[in-house]
């Protein structure tokens, strides 16, 4: 069964390491696209129209259906981003949202506590995310995550445990290859 994977998280919380992992496991048999969120990143109309075009770029649809596909980021993003930067909401990330369910996507959720996500943002020097607005971001997409149509699967970055780490990596494994069907959490 080919895998439809959407990594969601704030910015810093470790959705780039997390899907190469994804990729290892999926022995690089993917299509992955890195899509930023606001106010550093595209539009939902400008991903959409990438998507529509992708066959432009040397990949014809066809093919690109024939492989698993990891969108770090995608339509979740705009839900959580554009209500603080812009003081609006895209409705039609909603929709997409439904669509997105009828096509099998699951969506692996990546989260950390908002001071070590703040470091690790200083440490990095990214200065597209006021730091004062992490909590509100994290706040968002706790928000966000709770009303989407998709099976969601909550990845931590941040425990200390080493047990508690590789046996979430073990669910994350087994969400994955199960197409979101075991969409429960134990962190």
């Amino acid at each position: 069964m080919l895998k439809r994977v959407i990594i969601e998280g704030c910015d810093g919380v470790g959705k780039s390491t997390l899907q190469k992992k994804i990729e290892d496991h999926l022995n690089g048999n993917t299509f992955t696209a890195h899509w930023t969120a606001p106010p550093k990143g595209m539009p939902l109309y400008a991903k959409m129209s990438y998507m529509n075009k992708v066959h432009e770029h040397g990949i014809e649809q066809a093919d690109l259906l024939k492989n698993h596909i990891i969108w770090d980021r995608f339509h979740l993003s705009d839900l959580v981003y554009l209500p603080i930067y812009s003081n609006g909401i895209n409705y039609h990330s909603w929709r997409i949202d439904q669509i997105l369910a009828q096509m099998q996507f699951i969506v692996i959720y990546v989260k950390a506590d908002p001071k070590t996500i703040k470091k690790r943002l200083e440490s990095r020097g990214d200065w597209f995310i006021d730091l004062d607005d992490i909590e509100k971001i994290c706040d968002r997409y706790d928000h966000v995550m709770s009303k989407t149509n998709l099976p969601v699967f909550t990845y931590k970055t941040d425990l200390d445990n080493e047990f508690d780490a590789e046996l979430q990596d073990d669910w994350l494994i087994e969400f994955i290859d199960t197409g979101g069907k075991n969409n429960e959490s134990i962190f």
